[in-house]
């Protein structure tokens, strides 16, 4: 988690200060910027399933980014880290995912298969949501606010 923090360009360039405060948390986070702790309760496998999030949200002039890392899965996978957000481009907006997730379930004898696996259905999964997401823009745009 600390990789993606430390090698991304995005976060350095259009997200400077929530960078610095992810690196060092949990020091103080910037103005623009909230946190917030849930447990939830999902399926996973068919199995109920609680799930301790921590999720920030900065919003700025030069975009917006969501990072959300989950500790305690329980039965399915040992953390996830995702980077989601959306920067200004040409005449719309440029929109970035990034999911890591760590499990104990592929290790082993034939792991390179289940991670080739589980990287296809993760990716099936991914375009689906953005797709959704690209459908749901078009239907309501967002107000644009002038430029100067």
């Amino acid at each position: 988690m600390r990789n993606d923090a430390v090698n991304s360009k995005a976060w350095a360039r259009y997200f400077p200060e929530l960078q610095q405060a992810w690196l060092n948390y949990p020091a103080a986070l910037p103005a623009n910027a909230s946190e917030q702790f849930l447990w939830l309760n999902r399926r996973v496998e068919d199995r109920p399933t609680a799930v301790l999030n921590h999720r920030v949200i900065a919003i700025g002039e030069g975009g917006g980014i969501i990072v959300s890392r989950q500790f305690y899965v329980g039965h399915s996978y040992n953390s996830s880290h995702v980077v989601a957000g959306g920067l200004p481009y040409k005449d719309g907006t440029l929109v970035f995912y990034s999911i890591r997730s760590s499990t104990d379930q592929v290790a082993g004898m034939g792991s390179s298969l289940k991670h080739s696996i589980g990287r296809e259905q993760m990716k099936k999964e991914m375009i689906k949501r953005l797709q959704r997401l690209n459908k749901d823009m078009k239907l309501k745009p967002a107000t644009v606010a002038a430029e100067e």
